[in-house]
C-alpha cells in the first residue's frame, strides 16, 4: 500500500508540474482562468472573515518585516504560490486516490483516463 501512495504521489507531481505551468501560462497569453487561483479564491471566500484576515495581517507584517518589495505586488505574488501549492497538493492527492482506489478497476485505460480528466476538469 505505502508503494502505491509513493508511486501515486510520485506520477502526479511529475505530471502535475507543466500542467499548472501551461495552466499558467494559457492565463498569461489569453487570460483563460488558472484553476488553481480560482480554487484559492473559492477557499477563501468560504473560510470565515477572521481566519483570512488574521492570516492576511500575518502576512503584510511579515512582508514588512522582511522588507522585499511593496506590499501589494509581493503579496500578490504570495498569494498566486500559496494558489499554485494548494492546486498542486489537491493533483497529488488526487494521484493518491487513483493510484489506491481507481488503479484497481478492472477497466481499460481509457475509462480512466476519461474519469480523471472530468475530475481535474471540475
Amino acid at each position: 500500500m505505502k508503494d502505491r501512495i509513493f508511486i501515486g504521489a510520485s506520477v502526479s507531481l511529475i505530471i502535475s508540474i507543466p500542467w499548472l505551468f501551461f495552466s499558467y501560462l494559457g492565463y498569461q497569453i489569453t487570460r483563460l482562468p488558472v484553476i488553481p487561483f480560482e480554487l484559492f479564491e473559492a477557499l477563501v471566500f468560504i473560510s470565515p472573515g477572521a481566519v483570512i484576515t488574521s492570516l492576511l495581517e500575518l502576512m503584510i507584517q511579515t512582508l514588512h518585516t522582511l522588507n522585499i518589495g511593496p506590499t501589494s505586488a509581493v503579496g500578490k505574488s504570495v498569494e498566486m504560490m500559496v494558489g499554485f501549492m494548494l492546486g498542486l497538493t489537491c493533483l497529488i492527492l488526487l494521484g493518491i486516490l487513483y493510484a489506491t482506489t481507481l488503479d484497481r478497476v478492472r477497466t481499460s485505460w481509457a475509462i480512466k483516463g476519461l474519469i480523471m480528466s472530468i475530475t481535474l476538469s471540475l
